[in-house]
Formats: C-alpha cells, sequence, structure tokens
C-alpha cells in the first residue's frame, strides 16, 4: 500500500473526527452549562449556631448571604452543584447559596472552566478537520 493511498484512507476518519469532536465539545459545553448549571454565590459556611444568632439578628437590608457565611465577591455558575449544599435563603428567595469550604479543598465545578478548556480544544479539532480536507480523496483505481 502507497503512502498516498494510506492517507486517502485516513481522510474519511480525520474529518468526522475533527468536524464531529468539535461539534461534540461544544454540545458537551453547551448542555453542562445550559442544562445543568446554577447561578449561586458561593459561601464559606458559618457554624450552624452562628447562623441562628445571625438569623435572630437579621434586619430587613442586611446582606442576606452574611447571614450563613462568607460570601465570595461574585455570583457564578456551577455545574450540578450537590443539592444537600445548596441554600436558598427564606430572607432573600431570589438568592442561591452554595457552601463550599475552599480550605477544605471544595472547589466546584464552574462552566467558565468548561469553556476555558473547550476554548483550547475546539481549535485543534477544526484544524484536523481541515487537515482532512487536505489529504488526498480516495480513488476507485487505487491499486494496493
Amino acid at each position: 500500500m502507497t503512502f498516498r493511498r494510506y492517507l486517502s484512507r485516513l481522510r474519511p476518519l480525520v474529518l468526522v473526527l475533527g468536524f464531529g469532536g468539535a461539534a461534540l465539545v461544544l454540545i458537551a459545553a453547551l448542555a453542562l452549562d445550559k442544562g445543568l448549571g446554577k447561578d449561586v454565590l458561593i459561601i464559606t459556611p458559618h457554624d450552624p449556631s452562628i447562623v441562628g444568632l445571625n438569623q435572630s439578628l437579621y434586619v430587613p437590608g442586611d446582606p442576606v448571604a452574611e447571614i450563613y457565611g462568607n460570601p465570595m465577591s461574585e455570583t457564578v455558575r456551577i455545574v450540578h452543584p450537590s443539592k444537600d449544599k445548596l441554600i436558598r435563603p427564606k430572607e432573600d428567595p431570589n438568592l442561591l447559596l452554595l457552601r463550599a469550604n475552599k480550605l477544605l479543598g471544595e472547589n466546584p465545578l464552574q462552566t467558565k472552566t468548561i469553556w476555558y478548556f473547550a476554548r483550547f480544544i475546539l481549535p485543534v479539532l477544526l484544524i484536523l478537520g481541515i487537515i482532512g480536507f487536505v489529504l488526498p480523496k480516495p480513488r476507485s483505481t487505487d491499486e494496493d
């Protein structure tokens, strides 16, 4: 088998891996983000006795997240957060808090991490697909 014939047999595989893989990565990232993602405010949780005290001292207008723990700076989108770590405060039902103790190594998967890796994987797969167009087309008259 000649090298040209070998490359022509690889062409369909390279095209499928390149463009099909890029489509799958994009669909998977979108599905994880839109389907399983939730916008939460990550907090380092307080002890339950402190939470009870904070709830009794709460006055409308005070920051709600600080009742339950020390909040991070901004809301982030998390992929499939654990239901037992989510808090929907009665003081502000529109707010969704996620208990995560970063000091203990609890780092929930953020959707921006998924998109960060997809941003590097997609171009590589698209280039692989384009290489598939450059490879020689199989000819029916090729002989071994």
